[in-house]
């Protein structure tokens, strides 16, 4: 039976550095006959597959002895440690550490074990601390951190970055990452989808992926030699972030994008994008989600997509039957794809003219009664829910007293204020647009000169969905 090591660092910077090879070298030198490592945190819970090859090798006793150099090496979380440690003890291998006296055979050894996985647990819970409150004094101090691609930091806040970048062989033009990225926007915004998107660039820079390295080995993932890349989750994430439309953004990396904390217009001149182009990006990526992307067989007619089921709330498929025997026109209807596995009671299909043709009714109605407020002087103003709930709150703390965990509170309360003013007034702009697209439905004769790409265009803006119950439209929602 075999001694064998594990070792683990927890970044890529680390494993550039020689902390991995001093590992390594240090259990070869204690006896280890093979070493397994990984290079990756031992406290976010993420699955190493080097260390699960040990642990297989513990659980069938093909191994006398495991060497680590310390036990946090095997994991900073008290309960997975803790796991660990008792399969070593069940199967009887032998867990030895360089640094740290261990002894799992005895209960004062069990003992110091436990202690020793506290105090590592204790020391990551430490670490993570210090970086929230790391975060937290740069949002309070207004630093930028982390810029996108396309963006540069100077003097702690972001600017586009205008350095010449590449140079393309074809027309010996130079190109610097912000007049990329700003290509990087209106590709999407021609092309309405993520791929096709990525397509005109890839295609335009010569930006292509290879399954291996260039050492030979095989690489985990698919790379870029010598070039920026981006998948298509990456181009989503990066057409959203804030710092394209002039604010500044904290995210730490295990947060969703919807808990950004945005300080807004802090370098308005240096925009890629306008309100009104994100509004578009954002509606359309909301609608390709729900259709399964621009321009498919199941978006290919105008309302695809916005038609909903009023019995199980699914989305209508499209479907076609001919008029009659001697015809070769066809009558195009939608019905609940729920239907067609019987997962739904509702099997009357409905007309796709029909729906049309009350879809367009509304958005005349609601042009007209838009416009007979803006003639009365009416301002059509939304109201935030959140919005009223944060200034409740910030008086309510500022009537406390003086005290600093409260002026803290307040802090972050006239942050997330100034961030949703930012919001609102945003909405306000992409809605100043759909009022623009419903004001053409004033005139009677306009729908009927829109081509079919139009009209998904105008539908995508203004219909937020049709639902149909019993082969009629029972409700039809705008989004203005």
């Amino acid at each position: 039976m075999k001694v064998v090591a594990y070792a683990r660092v927890s970044s890529k910077e680390q494993s550039n550095t020689n902390a991995l090879e001093q590992q390594i070298d240090r259990l070869k030198v204690a006896g280890a006959e093979e070493v397994f490592f990984d290079v990756e945190s031992g406290y976010k819970g993420r699955r190493r597959e080097s260390l699960e090859k040990v642990m297989e090798l513990v659980r069938s006793r093909q191994v006398e002895t495991v060497l680590v150099t310390r036990v946090d090496r095997l994991s900073r979380k008290s309960k997975e440690a803790f796991s660990l440690i008792e399969e070593f003890i069940q199967s009887g291998v032998i867990l030895k550490c360089l640094d740290e006296p261990l002894d799992l055979s005895s209960a004062a050894g069990k003992m110091a074990a436990g202690m020793m996985v506290i105090f590592s647990q204790h020391h990551s819970d430490q670490k993570s601390e210090a970086v929230r409150h790391g975060w937290e004094h740069l949002r309070r101090q207004g630093i930028a951190m982390n810029p996108p691609f396309g963006y540069i930091k100077v003097n702690d806040r972001l600017a586009l970055d205008t350095r010449e970048f590449l140079c393309l062989t074809a027309t010996k033009e130079v190109k610097t990452r912000a007049a990329i990225a700003r290509e990087m926007v209106t590709a999407y915004l021609d092309k309405k989808t993520m791929r096709l998107g990525l397509r005109v660039i890839n295609e335009k820079y010569g930006i292509q992926t290879y399954a291996h390295d260039g050492s030979g080995r095989r690489a985990g993932g698919r790379v870029a030699r010598d070039m920026f890349r981006f998948s298509v989750p990456g181009y989503a994430g990066w057409l959203k972030n804030p710092v394209l439309r002039g604010h500044t953004a904290y995210l730490r990396k295990q947060q969703k994008l919807s808990d950004w904390v945005v300080v807004p217009d802090t370098h308005p001149e240096h925009r890629l994008m306008s309100d009104e182009e994100y509004g578009f990006i954002q509606n359309n990526i909301e609608h390709n989600s729900q259709t399964r992307g621009y321009g498919s067989v199941r978006q290919r007619y105008p309302l695809s997509g916005l038609v909903f089921c009023g019995e199980c709330r699914c989305t209508c498929y499209s479907c076609s039957s001919l008029k009659n025997r001697n015809s070769t026109e066809r009558n195009y209807y939608y019905q609940c794809k729920n239907w067609r596995s019987r997962g739904c009671s509702q099997s009357k299909l409905i007309r796709m003219d029909y729906i049309e043709s009350d879809v367009i009714a509304t958005l005349m109605k609601r042009a007209e009664s838009l416009a007979d407020m803006a003639a009365a002087g009416i301002e059509i103003k939304p109201v935030s829910p959140e919005l009223i709930k944060l200034h409740q709150q910030l008086t309510t703390l500022e009537g406390l007293g003086d005290n600093p965990a409260i002026a803290t509170a307040i802090d972050q309360i006239r942050s997330q204020i100034r961030v949703k003013e930012s919001e609102q007034l945003q909405d306000m702009s992409y809605r100043s647009e759909r009022w623009k697209y419903l004001e053409c439905f004033r005139d009677t004769d306009f729908y009927s000169g829109l081509s079919e790409e139009d009209k998904i265009t105008f539908y995508r803006f203004l219909v937020d969905k049709v639902v149909v119950l019993n082969g009629e439209v029972k409700e039809i929602r705008l989004k203005i």
